[in-house]
């Protein structure tokens, strides 16, 4: 039973987009009521009673919709105080235990107004292991002026997987009565000692280390407890961490109970004060006037002593009351002036911190322009340099292609060249071979003049031999012949030669 128990057991996440999606295929009524439960599809009802904590396939609509309105109801009587959940109680003629505890007073009423809750939460308190406190046969020892007792929790695993607060059996010890709470606080394990009287004490809580009992954590404090005050359980919020604690290797945890040992130490410092005023103790006249007529009229003795007991009654009642109205009149402007000292320093703290808002908001808009500007600026650079880079691997384009141009004129030059290389050695290899013709062509007509110049030479000396067997004159005109003759052919054979050598050295340049 609680709020934070029937939230705990809700899949948020699911509900919400079940839910949604619901809402979203059509309008939802103006006001909640019981037919927009009847109105849900069945898989949706059937995953709301699961989170409502009814358990079977199909819940009716009525016991959905007075579950709601329970879990409601109770979380609006987990805000209230003490004081007026008493009041309520009262007004309601409800009987609550003895218990000091908000949470007490809260079940009373939502049992009291839906009594099949009461049905619900024993059905599933039933159903699921819960946190049990165990007490020792030997219960509470006593070791000089502090008193100790431990108890054994059991199912403490169940703690980290739910947000009840766990109450211990009452205890007494120097006429007090006294318990232990254990709860989860987020990830940590939690651990308060209630009381509900009037007393200043100091106190251990240790949670036992089994492997090692110097290991074993150890809380002390101290609390002035009173029974006007609504904060009747005094602790520590953060004692050891869940994971850790419910971890073998630490020492704490027994796997095999599923156990913890948690002892309780306390010492009183200053004893119970009563609330009640003290009656004076000094003669009044009325005692001084009942003695008197004591002594004159002792029959009237009993009846007497019954009548001033009553006016000692009314008087002491109406000094209370007197006492309770000032004291009432006292806290009124105590907490009017808290009030106005809370809603002043509120309204400062308010002005203080959207003061401080709107500077770090100007701070904020401010350091969001100066990136933007920062951010443009590097946009630019990046615009100018990417620019850059295409205008570089443009120009690098343009140059491949020029270099791919040249190289293709260049390859074609070559060839080219080399083509031609190869007809300047074929003509070569001709020239030479007409060269080779030409020499011997020479060499043939050299012979040849050669044979001419011996057939002159012959012919001469035979002109000789017979012009000096012949006449003088007829010699002589004879031998101006021969002289013709011989100049004309020397001339001819002379020419024919430097044509030869004319036509060598042209064909030594062209060869060059």
């Amino acid at each position: 039973m609680g709020c934070e128990k029937a939230c705990a057991l809700m899949d948020k996440q699911k509900i919400i987009e079940d839910m949604t999606s619901h809402i979203q295929a059509g309008a939802l009524p103006p006001n909640p009521n019981i037919d927009f439960l009847s109105n849900l599809p069945d898989h949706l009802k059937k995953s709301l009673g699961l989170v409502l904590g009814l358990s079977y396939d199909h819940p009716p609509v009525s016991d959905m919709w007075e579950r709601m309105v329970a879990m409601g109801f109770l979380s609006v009587l987990t805000n209230l105080r003490l004081k007026p959940l008493r009041k309520i109680a009262s007004e309601v003629s409800i009987t609550v235990p003895s218990d000091q505890f908000t949470e007490k007073y809260c079940e009373a009423l939502v049992f009291a107004a839906f009594p099949r809750e009461k049905v619900r939460a024993r059905i599933l308190r039933a159903r699921r292991k819960q946190v049990k406190f165990m007490v020792p046969q030997e219960k509470l020892t006593v070791k000089g002026d502090m008193g100790f007792i431990s108890f054994q929790v059991n199912n403490i695993s169940m703690l980290a997987r739910e947000a009840e607060r766990h109450y211990s059996p009452e205890f007494t010890y120097a006429g007090l009565k006294w318990s232990l709470l254990c709860m989860k606080n987020h990830e940590s394990l939690a651990l308060y000692l209630c009381q509900t009287g009037s007393v200043h004490c100091k106190f251990l809580i240790t949670i036992l280390n089994h492997s090692n009992p110097d290991d074993s954590i150890c809380n002390e404090g101290t609390q002035s407890f009173s029974a006007v005050s609504h904060e009747n359980d005094w602790g520590f919020n953060s004692v050891y961490k869940l994971s850790d604690l419910l971890n073998p290797a630490q020492g704490f945890y027994d796997p095999e109970s599923d156990s913890i040992t948690i002892e309780v130490g306390i010492v009183v410092v200053e004893p119970e004060k009563s609330d009640k005023p003290t009656k004076d103790k000094t003669p009044t006249a009325k005692s001084r006037k009942k003695k008197n007529e004591q002594a004159q009229h002792p029959e009237v003795e009993e009846t007497y002593l019954q009548l001033l007991e009553e006016d000692a009654k009314e008087e002491e009642m109406k000094r209370e009351m007197k006492k309770i109205k000032q004291e009432l009149l006292k806290t009124v402007k105590e907490e009017e002036k808290t009030r106005k000292e809370i809603v002043q320093q509120s309204k400062k703290l308010f002005n203080d911190t959207m003061e401080k808002l709107k500077q770090e908001g100007k701070r904020i808009v401010k350091e969001i322009a100066d990136r933007e500007a920062k951010e443009e600026q590097e946009k630019q650079r990046q615009e100018e340099a990417i620019q850059q880079a295409i205008q570089k691997k443009e120009e690098v384009y343009q140059r491949l292609e020029q270099l791919r141009k040249e190289s293709t004129k260049y390859t074609k030059e070559k060839d080219l060249l080399a083509k031609e290389n190869k007809e300047v050695k074929k003509e070569s290899s001709r020239l030479e071979q007409e060269l080779k013709s030409i020499k011997g062509k020479m060499q043939s007509a050299e012979a040849t003049v050669q044979q001419q110049k011996e057939s002159i030479s012959k012919a001469k000396k035979e002109l000789e031999g017979m012009a000096l067997e012949s006449s003088p004159e007829p010699s002589t005109e004879s031998d101006d012949a021969n002289d013709d003759y011989d100049d004309d052919d020397f001339d001819g054979a002379v020419l024919i030669s430097e044509g030869i050598n004319k036509l060598i050295e042209e064909m030594a340049i062209e060869d060059d």
